[in-house]
């Protein structure tokens, strides 16, 4: 058989099958985001259940807080991610891992100015069709329990002002993963091996630390020199060889006023002073910047959230059965709500620059 002829059975055998094969869908855009069957059709009104006209701002309402449950499944979905690439990465390969919290960030300066949208939400017509809702509430948000717990808040700082458990009121399956949120690491826990990791294998991590621990003795020689009281002075030299002795560190652990370890502290400072030296450093505060901006962010959020609720309601009960759904929230704006205190503290202790070593030579 001549090629040519080999050819045209090959060609002919494929335009055969080509004419057997069955048509196939041709997906389209309403088809891959389901918004025929699935979102566009999920607001579904309590009001109007009883006969009445339904009320036309719980359309308004339900669909901005689907709108929230989709921007926290996408930051879960980002946060697990991050999570996983800083076990493994290096300084040099964390352009990615920022790529994915700059999104986290972006999307949570959104759900801080989404609360502005409900507060076109006269509280007049909001008490139109608030009374369907009891029980449900906001507070049964599962999938903002599992970013919080997943981000690092632990339950002993959680309020339990007025409060049930929020575990309370899900089903089995929802429960399980809200268990397995509140069992594995945390990006705290994850973070903190991170920077520990960073420090100890760093080959700049040696010379780094004994410049700064130089520059931090000149500062306490600053503060004895000074006319200060015995105790002031006692007190502010005891704070700043905290930052540069394990022990004391360690202490400040247990009393609970810092919460990373010695290591992580560290690394940080390291990342944090070298920055302007290499680019992988760059791109590493660049990384602690914003996982400042995102604990920064759910503090705004939680405070924001918390004037929106006392505009809308005052000092009601909450519908999921607080005595106060405004002295609530009021409780959970407070510091043991941040959950990465230290990132913010340890720019205390950063040298004045007559202290400052040249860490240009290392």
């Amino acid at each position: 058989m001549c090629k040519l002829t080999l050819f045209r059975c090959v060609v002919n055998d494929a335009q055969r099958k080509v004419k057997e094969a069955k048509p196939q869908k041709i997906l389209v855009y309403k088809d891959y985001l389901q918004l025929d069957n699935k979102i566009l059709n999920a607001q579904d009104r309590e009001s109007g259940r009883d006969g009445d006209p339904p009320h036309h701002d719980e359309m308004f309402f339900i669909i901005v807080h689907q709108v929230y449950e989709l921007w926290f499944k996408s930051n879960i979905h980002d946060l697990r991610s991050v999570m996983d690439s800083l076990k493994n990465v290096e300084l040099v390969k964390l352009n990615r891992v920022n790529e994915k919290m700059t999104r986290m960030t972006s999307i949570m300066k959104i759900c801080v100015d989404q609360l502005h949208t409900l507060e076109t939400l006269n509280p007049a017509e909001f008490m139109g069709f608030r009374s369907y809702l009891f029980p449900a509430s906001g507070f049964q948000s599962y999938q903002f329990r599992i970013f919080e717990n997943t981000f690092g808040l632990k339950h002993k700082s959680r309020s339990e002002f007025g409060r049930q458990h929020y575990k309370q009121d899900h089903p089995s399956d929802i429960l399980k993963q809200i268990d397995t949120s509140e069992e594995e690491k945390t990006f705290v826990d994850v973070l903190e091996s991170w920077l520990a990791k960073v420090f100890r294998e760093e080959p700049q991590s040696k010379v780094f630390w004994e410049k700064f621990e130089k520059g931090v003795k000149g500062t306490i020689e600053d503060i004895k020199s000074k006319n200060k009281s015995p105790e002031e002075e006692q007190k502010a030299v005891a704070i700043w060889q905290s930052v540069i002795k394990k022990e004391l560190h360690d202490k400040k652990i247990i009393d609970g006023h810092r919460k990373m370890s010695f290591d992580a502290w560290r690394g940080a400072l390291m990342i944090t002073y070298l920055r302007n030296r290499q680019e992988k450093y760059a791109v590493a505060h660049n990384f602690l910047n914003l996982v400042r901006d995102a604990d920064n962010l759910l503090m705004k959020w939680r405070y924001h959230h918390v004037q929106m609720v006392h505009r809308q309601i005052g000092d009601k009960a909450g519908t999921g059965g607080t005595t106060s759904g405004y002295s609530y929230l009021k409780s959970t704006v407070g510091d043991q709500y941040r959950v990465f205190k230290d990132l913010f503290d340890f720019h205390g202790f950063l040298l004045e620059p007559k202290h400052l070593p040249d860490y240009y030579d290392l």
